[in-house]
């Protein structure tokens, strides 16, 4: 009997004899279908109720088929088990999934190297504000680039709690006191922590200026006992009495204060700002 594949329409020669009156799974060589074959009026169940495991492998023989296409039906052929396997589908999607990760994973790569290196312009840039990627691309890269472009080391220190107020010196009769706290909000320990403060008078015109080093300060009875050139001889060294130099470390704070004598008399307001700092050897 004449069989024709019902996918590719292939067509081929098999002995009706050996197909059992239930019928027999076979497949396709051309195209793989797989498919059921019954023998010339046998009756077709309206389900086939047979499992094609059970299938004799040696219902064709090699003479078999004998078409123009010189194709044969494979007896071995199973229906796939529903549900089993990967099907084309899930490989192209796996590939697919995978050749994206590696893009990506490459040019997460790329993009890192760049901004170490300090290359790449604005898209590096722009990429670098990313949460964490920013820190992979170069962190270091950065602050190094923010040390040179910041030769005193001033960039990171903050001044509060800034006051001014007047007292009395028994030496000088009035004299003009400023004082705060200096704040350091980078990431080392810096020393000599140069202040300046500048007075101006009511047309905002600067008119006098005085530095010191921060941690160096005075007690209310020093304000008042020691003579100016004691208290500016004080204010202006970078160590304490104890010959020990004052530092403030990362995410810390140290006191400071500016001592003003001989004030005009027209004084309106005052400007504080750090001058320098050196970080600790």
């Amino acid at each position: 009997m004449i069989v024709t594949c019902p996918k590719c329409q292939a067509k081929f020669n098999l002995d009706e004899s050996k197909i059992p009156p239930e019928g027999a799974w076979v497949r396709c060589s051309k195209c793989d279908e797989v498919f059921q074959v019954f023998a010339p009026g046998a009756p077709r169940p309206d389900e086939a109720a047979d499992d094609p495991s059970e299938l004799d492998a040696d219902l064709f023989t090699s003479d078999d088929a004998d078409m123009d296409d010189d194709l044969d039906l494979d007896l071995d052929a199973r229906p796939a088990a529903e549900g089993s396997g990967r099907g084309k589908a899930f490989k192209i999607f796996f590939w697919l999934f995978a050749a994206i990760l590696i893009v990506a994973l490459l040019a997460v790569g790329g993009v890192i190297t760049l901004g170490r290196m300090g290359m790449g312009g604005e898209i590096v840039s722009r990429l670098a504000q990313v949460p964490y990627l920013g820190q992979l691309m170069g962190t270091p890269a950065e602050s190094a680039i923010q040390k040179n472009n910041d030769p005193t080391g001033t960039a990171n220190m903050a001044l509060s709690q800034v006051r001014g107020s007047y007292r009395i010196n028994q030496h000088a009769n009035q004299i003009f006191v400023i004082s705060g706290r200096v704040d350091n909000a980078g990431d080392e320990t810096r020393a000599e922590i140069l202040v300046r403060a500048i007075l101006l008078n009511d047309k905002g015109e600067k008119v006098v200026a005085a530095t010191s080093y921060a941690g160096q300060t005075l007690t209310q009875e020093q304000l008042r006992d020691m003579t100016i050139q004691d208290i500016a001889r004080r204010l202006s060294s970078p160590v304490g009495e104890d010959g020990v130099k004052h530092v403030v470390a990362p995410n810390a704070s140290v006191p400071f204060m500016i001592v003003f004598a001989n004030l005009p008399s027209n004084l309106s307001e005052y400007m504080t700002e750090v001058v320098s700092t050196k970080p600790v050897q």
